[in-house]
């Protein structure tokens, strides 16, 4: 009985060893040696080993319908489900488009549960000019704006690009659209989560039927210390007059120009603000292109980062880290980058710290996670009824392992946003 309770300690800590190994090797690698001259702004050389402009927008969820009408949520912990989905939709060319439903609730869900169909959630609405450069498509349509992309394992011929907020269904018509490749992806060993489309407040909702069982992952964090940012973006060829001063939980930094950095010591975050960039656009494509660059010039590693949401009135980007599919709340209280956009010329950003960079295996922890029909039961006992809630998500739960340096636990748990702030839900039941 003493050596079973030895073993997973001793495993874990053997896998942490490996994992900082590779770690170190990844960080002492001259690409990812920025404290010197060539890390000035402007340069990105080390972009080579930092997630591409495609790979930060990837589609967030994928979901099936089977010819039953069963709806299962997919993730592969082994290959990403994801990429294999974007590559296929740079394969094919679109012809023309139709309008087949707007502003109509019935026939927008009837489309969404749609049998023998693939539908790929990107997270946010994008528009047509994006969609071709992020997909490397041929779009030879009129602009269309979506945030979800079905496509149908029936039907080679079309394509379908819906949104959630006009509830704009369109048909668009494709060549080259390869049926077998479609087949093949989804063929694939993966785990299929077993959920449905329900309509919430007007708007589809990834609802689960039944208490499910996920993995708890363990990763090896990397924590970016305050010189590395001080020295990379703070300091420039032109201005290296910088001033700096320490306060009790913060430090700032001031280049006396355009350029002002806070790190806060409580939680690790920085506040990055820039009044000589021009991040802002009336091209929403080039906005978002302007933003990942920014984010690579600052030197913020984005493996696992995708686009979360775009909010239009208050001109504010939020990306987030991805776990099989599933985000990561409170890896800090704004997701893992947030950038509001200030002006034509200006801009400012929030980001951590700390970063997930090597899992740790194996992954063979697990936890029952309730239904949300049973979620729902236990809000209302709290006196939180369903008119009250904007939305709901399945996430991960970032907490520091107590026992292990630098190691982050993630856990999946119930977000639930009310008045569009998103709370976990023990955090509720707890009166927090």
């Amino acid at each position: 009985m003493k050596l079973k309770k030895l073993i997973l300690p001793v495993g874990l800590a053997v896998a942490v060893l490996v994992s900082l190994g590779m770690s170190g090797m990844l960080w002492t690698n001259p690409a990812h040696s920025n404290l010197n001259d060539s890390t000035k702004p402007g340069n990105s050389n080390d972009n080579a080993t930092n997630a591409s402009f495609r790979e930060v927008n990837l589609p967030n969820q994928i979901i099936y319908t089977d010819k039953a009408g069963n709806q299962s949520l997919l993730s592969n912990s082994e290959t990403n489900l994801a990429a294999e989905f974007q590559g296929l939709l740079g394969t094919f060319s679109t012809r023309q488009v139709a309008t087949v439903s707007n502003h109509s609730e019935t026939p927008y869900f009837d489309q969404l549960n749609r049998k023998n169909s693939v539908v790929l959630d990107l997270g946010n609405v994008i528009n047509s000019q994006y969609f071709k450069s992020v997909y490397n498509q041929k779009f030879r349509i009129s602009n269309r704006n979506f945030n979800r992309i079905q496509l149908l394992t029936n039907d080679s011929a079309h394509i379908y690009l819906l949104n959630d907020s006009t509830k704009q269904v369109s048909r668009v018509t494709v060549t080259g659209n390869s049926q077998s490749k479609l087949n093949d992806i989804l063929t694939e060993p993966r785990v299929a989560t077993q959920v449905e489309f329900r309509n919430w407040h007007g708007r589809p909702l990834v609802y689960y039927p039944k208490k499910t069982t996920m993995k708890v992952y363990s990763y090896q964090a990397t924590q970016q210390s305050e010189s590395y940012y001080a020295n990379r973006i703070m300091t420039t060829n032109t201005n290296s007059n910088m001033q700096v001063k320490k306060h009790k939980t913060s430090t700032t930094y001031d280049d006396r120009g355009f350029r002002h950095m806070v790190v806060n010591r409580n939680d690790g975050t920085v506040t990055f603000t820039n009044y000589d960039s021009q991040t802002g656009s009336s091209s929403f494509l080039t906005m978002m292109q302007r933003a990942y660059s920014q984010m690579v010039m600052v030197g913020i590693p984005l493996d696992n980062v995708r686009l979360y949401s775009y909010d239009a009135k208050q001109h504010q980007i939020i990306f987030r880290t991805y776990v099989e599919g599933m985000p990561v709340f409170n890896q800090t209280g704004f997701g893992a980058v947030r950038t509001k956009i200030l002006g034509q010329d200006s801009y400012r950003m929030n980001f951590s710290l700390a970063s997930l960079q090597v899992p740790i295996p194996p992954s063979t922890q697990t936890t029952t996670v309730m239904s949300t029909t049973e979620l729902l039961a236990k809000l209302a006992a709290l006196g939180i009824s369903a008119k009250k809630i904007d939305d709901i998500q399945l996430g991960y739960h970032w907490t520091w392992d107590k026992t292990l340096k630098k190691v982050v636990n993630l856990v999946p748990t119930w977000y639930v946003s009310i008045n569009h702030q998103w709370n976990r839900y023990d955090t509720l039941v707890n009166g927090q």
